[in-house]
């Protein structure tokens, strides 16, 4: 696979160059890579001095476009732009639960296969954890795990 370059960005990808060079009466003509003057990108001539022809493997470059794309998908998951449901059904993408790790809110994880929303770190009432588990059910995203069920004193 090839990128082709031009001012700092990529403008395309293709297995191939098409390879062109001028004729004599001023147009373009496939050629090998030995006699090119250029590459036609989508139709369009670009001279070999204004790009770069890049070589890459194929495979490492789709496993960092998917690495790229999980990373995407994960923010926009916990920016909320990705419904609960959706985000459920690519589990595999988040990072694991861990133990004992100090998550902030709006942070997503997956354990056992399930998706955990971080919410609040949460010193209340019981009707406040009645509160937050009935927002997670209607976000799709489970039951809320709750370290403890007591509530602070002096607050109801």
């Amino acid at each position: 696979m090839y990128e082709i370059r031009k001012d700092g960005g990529v403008i395309a990808l293709t297995e191939a160059p098409d390879y062109i060079r001028r004729h004599p009466d001023g147009f373009w003509l496939l050629c090998g890579e030995d006699e090119a003057e250029g590459v036609a990108v989508g139709g369009t001539p670009m001279l070999l001095s204004q790009i770069i022809l890049v070589k890459r493997d194929t495979g490492t470059f789709l496993q960092e476009n998917q690495a790229a794309s999980a990373i995407a998908f994960v923010t926009l998951a916990e920016n909320g732009s990705i419904d609960g449901v959706t985000a459920g059904e690519h589990a595999e993408l988040f990072s694991p639960w861990e133990y004992p790790v100090a998550y902030t809110a709006g942070q997503i994880r997956e354990r056992s296969g399930k998706l955990y929303l971080v919410m609040v770190v949460m010193r209340g009432t019981d009707d406040r954890a009645r509160e937050v588990e009935a927002i997670a059910q209607d976000m799709h995203l489970g039951k809320p795990l709750m370290r403890s069920r007591k509530p602070v004193p002096g607050r109801r």
